[in-house]
């Protein structure tokens, strides 16, 4: 009995394994399901936005998608966080978006406007995919890319 057990949820295991993987592949999360694109600054560097092209259910299948990050992030005291409309770009400079891995770091100040110091944060910890769009908080991206 203990045998038939040990069995049957080694069977269990092995049959939700793959389910498990291939939900991973189709999550919300855009890194896994987008093609990157390319990174601006923006106007006078400081309207930064990423531009993926993401898979749509029909013709074409695949949609552009550009999302600006002042409305992703905020600049707290020199840390990067994510909260809607955080108009991070106006206290940090020197951006640039490590798009392998979803890392955008900048020089960002803190006490005073002049004392900048090096943060980043990874995207997908508040950008998503939102049907073939990308998004943020309550935010969606523009397609007009």
């Amino acid at each position: 009995m203990k045998c038939f057990v040990v069995l049957l949820a080694a069977t269990t295991l092995a049959m939700t394994a793959p389910a498990d993987l291939e939900k991973s592949k189709n999550d919300d999360n855009f890194l896994h399901n987008c093609d990157f694109v390319n990174f601006g600054l923006g106007d006078n560097d400081q309207n930064p936005w990423i531009h993926y092209s993401c898979p749509l259910n029909k013709p074409p299948y695949m949609q552009c998608s550009r999302l600006e990050l002042n409305d992703c992030i905020i600049n707290d005291h020199g840390v990067l966080r994510g909260q809607e409309k955080g108009g991070f770009a106006k206290s940090c400079k020197d951006c640039v978006y490590l798009h392998e891995i979803g890392n955008l770091v900048c020089q960002c100040a803190f006490g005073n406007p002049t004392q900048f110091r090096e943060t980043h944060r990874y995207l997908d910890q508040d950008v998503w995919l939102s049907g073939s769009k990308l998004g943020c908080f309550g935010m969606k991206s523009s397609s007009k890319c």
